[in-house]
């Protein structure tokens, strides 16, 4: 009985291993020149490319182990006469192909399938091809909707002269010129409406456009080389103003920047970025650990460049100070145990089953609320009635498996550019906070020149490393939800006089000459200061004076 619970155990973990899939697998054998456990990076920091080599391991083998783990681990419990190799009755517990995208599929395998040289026995060898096509990449990375992307965008509209640099009168103008995007006709302009100036996203070059990029996936290489050039390139006037990367601007050392400059020029050139990318030179090597039985992950750093700091903190977490940018690399805590979700769904069970037969039938099964899971894949022996019994199987199999798959979350993790500019924190931008703009972001204005560039604006990046996913909080429900891009509507109008109230049509603490209802010689004369608003305190002054 113990080895058939462990045989089915072991059987679900290896079912499930895609629960989690990363967007960019290869699945097949791993390339030669591949360290079991690294993952290379290119984080677009502010001021410099910083190219960064992470060695990934879980219980002490590299991530890229995992789907070798989980052949060992089925091959010895389906090996019943330990002999070393499957016959073909031992070989039918071997989920099949489909199962490992689809936890609620199962089609039935057949040896041929696996005998890749035709002995009718299935070799270790053999099963660990088979996984490896199957569940592919075991890390997947995640990136949440951020603000970086957006600061970016708002950034330049701001610069109405793509000069890189931000004024007072640029932003002055390109309210203004916004206008067209105030869908709701309220003049302030939301996140919302902000967020329709944004490019729309190509699933296939969607990394590229993120502060963190996985450099594994040669469909984006070059790509992501010409966005390295355009952002930190700057053009020669020796080389008919093309762009090129400077040592200075890559920030390695004269040695390491000979090596990538083939021709010598003291520049890179896109082919050279290009070169660089396929085959990364790491300035930073980090190494993270990660317990899956004590769900926490440990980073350290291996190698150091100029200009990073690192600090240590609780639990093993570490954070990077790069100019202009923090980075904490943290993992996620979760006190949710497998022995909590069977728990949970068996009182779930007893709760569905109405009418108290002691199963389930297909009306009362949606009452479990099992994520990705339906009838036929819980009822195991197809007998249309799923028992408190299978029920639990199933969710310890699938828990159990998910916890070994790793998922990797970047997420900003700071103050945005439109936050800053939002003062009243209502989502959006009024134009009393465009007119006064500059003076929230002189403190942003490192070199006090009047003016602003993007990197001049810190910005904070949250990587969490993860084992697995729930079943009672799927796809990160117990974190924190995204931001809501909606407009909250402050209660700024509280003391204000009532016809103020009345006329500030779009709450936003101010009136309008176009909300105002008067003639344009009483908006004048309330507007003291000739701001083109009526704020509350011009509203109550002008009560005082009246009879």
């Amino acid at each position: 009985m113990k080895r058939a619970a462990t045989v089915l155990l072991t059987v679900a973990l290896l079912c499930c291993a895609n629960v989690v899939r990363s967007n960019d697998a290869r699945g097949g054998e791993p390339r030669g020149a591949e360290l079991s456990d690294v993952r290379d990076f290119l984080f677009m920091a502010p001021e410099r490319p910083l190219f960064i080599r992470m060695h990934i391991q879980v219980d002490g083998r590299g991530f890229r182990e995992q789907p070798d783990v989980l052949a060992e681990r089925l091959f010895a419990t389906l090996d019943a006469d330990e002999n070393g190799s499957l016959s073909e009755e031992e070989a039918k517990q071997i989920p099949p192909r489909n199962r490992f995208r689809d936890a609620s599929r199962s089609t039935p395998i057949t040896i041929a399938e696996l005998d890749r040289d035709g002995n009718s026995q299935i070799s270790p060898d053999e099963l660990r091809h088979f996984v490896r096509q199957n569940v592919g990449e075991p890390l997947e990375i995640k990136r949440p909707p951020g603000s970086r992307k957006l600061d970016a965008e708002l950034f330049n509209q701001l610069d109405a002269g793509s000069d890189g640099v931000v004024t007072a009168e640029e932003i002055l103008n390109t309210r203004i010129n916004l206008a067209k995007y105030d869908i709701d006709d309220d003049e302030t302009l939301s996140k919302l409406e902000f967020a329709a100036l944004l490019p729309p996203v190509n699933a296939d070059t969607a990394s590229v456009g993120t502060t963190l990029i996985a450099l594994d996936n040669s469909r984006w290489q070059s790509d992501v080389a010409l966005k390295v050039l355009k952002v930190y390139g700057k053009p020669s006037a020796s080389h008919g103003d093309r762009r090129q990367l400077s040592r200075e601007e890559l920030g390695v050392d004269a040695a390491t920047f000979a090596k990538l400059d083939t021709d010598g020029d003291g520049g890179l050139k896109l082919a050279e970025i290009t070169a660089l990318v396929q085959d990364p030179t790491p300035q930073i090597e980090l190494l993270a650990e990660l317990d899956s039985r004590r769900k926490r992950t440990t980073v350290s750093p291996l190698s150091k460049s100029a200009g990073v700091e690192f600090q240590p903190g609780r639990n093993g977490r570490l954070t990077l100070f790069i100019p202009g940018t923090e980075i904490l690399i943290d993992s996620e805590r979760s006190g949710v145990t497998v022995r909590d979700e069977s728990k949970l769904f068996r009182l779930r069970f007893l709760q569905s089953d109405r009418d108290k037969n002691g199963y389930l039938d297909e009306s009362e099964f949606t009452g479990l609320e099992l994520t990705g899971a339906n009838f036929a894949a819980v009822d195991r022996d197809g007998d249309g009635m799923v028992m408190v019994k299978e029920v639990t199987r199933y969710v310890d199999q699938r828990m159990s498996l998910a916890r070994n798959q790793i998922s990797l979350s970047v997420a900003m993790d700071g103050k945005s550019l439109f936050d800053i500019l939002d003062v009243n924190t209502d989502r959006r931008l009024s134009p009393r906070e465009f007119r006064e703009a500059m003076s929230h972001l002189e403190e942003w204005d490192i070199n006090q020149d009047g003016r602003l560039v993007l990197t001049e604006i810190p910005s904070k990046y949250k990587l969490t490393f993860s084992l697995g996913q729930s079943l009672l909080f799927p796809s990160g429900s117990m974190a924190a939800q995204p931001e809501n891009m909606e407009a909250r509507r402050p209660d700024a109008n509280r003391d204000a006089p009532v016809w103020f109230q009345k006329m500030d049509r779009n709450r936003d603490g101010d009136i309008s000459i176009r909300e105002f209802l008067g003639p344009p010689t009483a908006f004048q004369s309330i507007d003291s200061n000739s701001d083109g608003l009526i704020d509350v305190e011009e509203a109550k002054a002008i009560d005082k004076t009246s009879p």
